[in-house]
């Protein structure tokens, strides 16, 4: 029995470390995203600018249509990002759940 109070004790200090962890990954992540989405928002606000600019100077078109290929590329790179996070969340969810399956049987040999 003592056995299984150490298991269990050690188990929930790993899930407590891990806890932590997570939460600082969480708003490191919120963080970036965050200054992401602002450089974007000012990119945007860049070519309204420029747009309404152009409508006297129409020489300023191909520095729009460049402008706005970066705002492209950033949204990709993003959604790629993005895309791989979350796939990195599933597979951590998948070893959680397998983990947390095998304590409950362990507990169930115990009982």
């Amino acid at each position: 029995m003592l056995n299984v109070k150490k298991d269990l004790k050690d188990y929930f200090e790993e899930v407590e470390k891990e806890e932590k962890k997570g939460e600082l990954a969480i708003r490191k992540e919120f963080s970036s995203l965050c200054g992401v989405i602002s450089k974007q928002k000012q990119e945007v606000s860049h070519v309204k600018a420029l747009i309404t600019q152009s409508k006297g100077d129409p020489s300023l078109l191909d520095k729009i249509h460049s402008k706005v290929k970066g705002i492209e590329s950033g949204l990709k790179n993003f959604k790629l990002k993005s895309r791989g996070d979350y796939e990195s969340l599933v597979d951590e969810e998948q070893i959680i759940t397998n983990e947390l399956e095998m304590w409950a049987e362990k507990f169930e040999s115990y009982a």
